[in-house]
């Protein structure tokens, strides 16, 4: 390989991660991405409460101010991918290579590394205030309300160096304007340009929602002498996480991002003269790399969530208490990405055609062809489809610059929860306690956690942003059914026991003070979203999915290690174009784990104890399989190949004195 990226701050050298597609990764502990984080919290808060009458009132206030300093470097030592099977290999063979070749000859199919000034001094304040009044209107029945009122200056950094595209019409993804449109340089113009902190945006570029109230109201109601009803509702509102920002000051002029991706040229023998580039240049200069920005939503507004209950509490005998509730929630204006710089996959269905654009894009500044290389071309024209191809007039110059990647973070995303919940409870009584629950839920989203949660789900990423609906589906922590029991059983031997109270002490010290700690736990499998793995159709976006065509779940009793689910029920689009399957439509394997221990008290003299403990971890060693191979385009597709661990036993001993 020629030519290691570094930065240009000498304390972030280190190894480049290497990805080689069939092989280990090689390179440095940190992933090619250091971390040094110093964050302060100041808080002042501030409550008072009173008495009157049959109410109890509350009243407080709070101030706090937030200091993250972070470096948060990500392929600042650069990452490179090795996963093409075609360019070592037979011309007009696919797939006769080799990925280490690949390697050995420096020819990564996807490089990139980031250039700059990566440290974050960021700076925010929320102020808080709240009323709360506990009315006990009679002797059965209060009433909890409240209101709390929450005013949130989101991150500003101390350097100004926060920056963002602006599109002067709002947000892009319309086709309004047409492919050819954006072609000529009143529509380059028009597409986007960059924005300052302090300058062209404010110092913060999220806006500061002053509507923040969040109402809260509870009851609670001793319908019969054993019997208690209770319910509630609330809104909560949630912060503009801190590494949102942090995201936006990694832009241009801050920090470069040097992206290199080949995959329009992975089905061919022979590959492009680029492939072979390294990176020689410490610092590269305008024109040198694909910036892929970080943007926000002008419209950006705080999340809530609005959360419900109602249940009944029944106590049965002395010892034995059960409850049934009915527990809710709803996301509103939640966090993700959206890559507004998506091409269509290039078919029939496609509403920009290839066709639309010229054979050789003309550079609007210049008059001129931006290539002359057809196979340069090529992958212009790919991002001429894109919706916002370029950015113009940056700071310095009347510099054009081809965009790939630009994820705008917006609150657009949603999410519900509904819930039935059963419990039982026996409080302590002839040494044994135990607890119980079932739970039988559904949760939905059109997205996954912002920091891409949801391991087997599409990262906090939408298939077409055009057609938002279509990631409507199980939340990636959807479990439809989840059962536990835990006990605590002290078995009756021993002295103040029932059983074998006297007797030599040595025979009391051994029956004695032992004590059994059982947990069950039953739960529904995960959903897990069925894909291509990468940008098959160089559309910008690794979240491509196939068509379904019929229900891809299995009876229990006819999954198998090699076939979980009916992998026929999922077929290869054709023509190209984003596939039918939506999110999160395979079950994966259930959780049925037992743990067990068992535990020895043992006095030594008045002041002294001694605990042994065995502790049986999936004691019955129950396989707990992991989920299957969710890739339509790779091999062992629908098969699970790993597990969770075995049974686990370990022993200690704990001297109390």
């Amino acid at each position: 390989m020629r030519g290691f990226p570094f930065a240009s701050n000498p304390n972030l050298r280190g190894s480049p991660q290497f990805s080689i597609s069939g092989y280990g990764g090689l390179g440095d502990a940190e992933g090619g991405r250091p971390l040094r984080l110093k964050n302060n919290t100041f808080q002042f808060i501030d409550h008072f409460s009173f008495t009157t009458g049959r109410h109890y009132l509350k009243v407080g206030g709070e101030i706090r101010r937030i200091r993250l300093d972070s470096i948060r470097a990500q392929t600042v030592r650069g990452q490179f991918t090795f996963d093409s099977a075609n360019w070592t290999g037979l011309s007009g063979f696919t797939a006769t290579g080799q990925t280490f070749a690949n390697f050995l000859l420096g020819l990564p199919r996807q490089k990139g590394r980031r250039v700059g000034d990566f440290a974050h001094n960021l700076r925010a304040t929320e102020y808080a205030t709240f009323i709360q009044d506990d009315w006990k209107m009679s002797p059965k029945l209060t009433f909890n309300l409240g209101l709390r009122y929450m005013l949130y200056v989101p991150p500003k950094d101390t350097r100004d160096r926060i920056s963002t595209l602006i599109f002067p019409k709002g947000r892009p993804g319309s086709y309004s304007e047409g492919a050819t449109q954006f072609l000529t340089l009143q529509g380059l113009q028009k597409a986007t340009t960059w924005g300052r902190a302090g300058i062209e945006l404010p110092r913060s570029i999220f806006p500061v929602d002053k509507k923040d109230f969040g109402p809260r109201f509870g009851f609670a109601w001793r319908a019969f002498e054993k019997t208690a009803v209770r319910g509630g509702y609330g809104i909560f509102f949630d912060t503009v996480q801190g590494v949102i920002t942090e995201d936006v000051i990694e832009n241009i002029p801050n920090v470069k991002e040097d992206q290199q991706t080949l995959s329009i040229f992975q089905d061919v023998s022979v590959p492009p003269a680029e492939a072979f580039i390294g990176y020689l240049i410490e610092n590269p200069g305008p024109g040198q790399f694909n910036p892929g920005p970080n943007d926000v939503d002008p419209n950006f507004r705080n999340s809530y969530v609005q959360n419900w209950n109602f249940g009944i509490q029944r106590e049965l005998g002395r010892n034995f208490m059960i409850e049934a509730d009915y527990v809710g929630s709803k996301g509103t204006r939640l966090n993700r990405r959206e890559n507004t710089n998506t091409a269509e996959p290039n078919g029939p269905d496609a509403l920009i055609q290839a066709s639309s654009v010229p054979a050789q894009p003309i550079n609007p500044l210049t008059g001129q062809p931006f290539l002359s290389d057809p196979v340069a071309n090529a992958g212009l024209r790919e991002r001429f489809r894109r919706l916002v191809p370029v950015a113009i007039n940056l700071w310095e110059n009347n510099t054009l610059y081809f965009l790939d990647n630009v994820f705008q973070t917006t609150s657009t995303a949603f999410s519900n929860y509904h819930s039935l919940q059963l419990r039982g409870e026996k409080r302590v009584s002839a040494g044994l306690t135990f607890i119980a629950s079932w739970t039988w839920s559904k949760a939905m989203s059109d997205a996954t956690g912002f920091s891409g949660g949801g391991m087997f789900d599409t990262g906090n990423r939408i298939q077409n942003i055009f057609n938002k609906r279509a990631d409507k589906g199980l939340a990636s922590l959807d479990h439809r059914h989840r059962i536990s029991y835990a006990a605590v059983y002290e078995l009756p031997f021993g002295p103040n026991k029932p059983f074998l109270t006297s007797g030599p002490a040595a025979l009391q010290k051994f029956v004695g003070g032992w004590v059994l700690d059982g947990i069950y736990t039953y739960q529904s499998g995960l959903p897990l979203t069925v894909k291509f793995n990468g940008d098959v159709f160089s559309s910008g976006t690794d979240n491509a999915r196939p068509d379904l065509i019929c229900n891809p779940n299995l009876p229990r009793g006819e999954q198998t290690l090699d076939r979980f689910f009916k992998t026929e029920c999922f077929q290869r689009q054709s023509p190209i174009r984003f596939g039918t399957a939506g999110r999160a439509t395979v079950i994966g394997p259930v959780i049925n784990n037992f743990d067990f221990a068992a535990m020895k008290n043992t006095r030594i003299g008045e002041k002294v104890n001694t605990q042994f403990r065995a502790e049986f971890f999936n004691a019955l060693n129950h396989p707990q399989w992991d989920p299957p191979n969710r890739f339509i385009d790779q091999a062992g597709f629908g098969v699970v190949s790993s597990a969770r661990d075995s049974r686990i036993i370990q022993f200690g001993l704990k001297l109390i004195f």
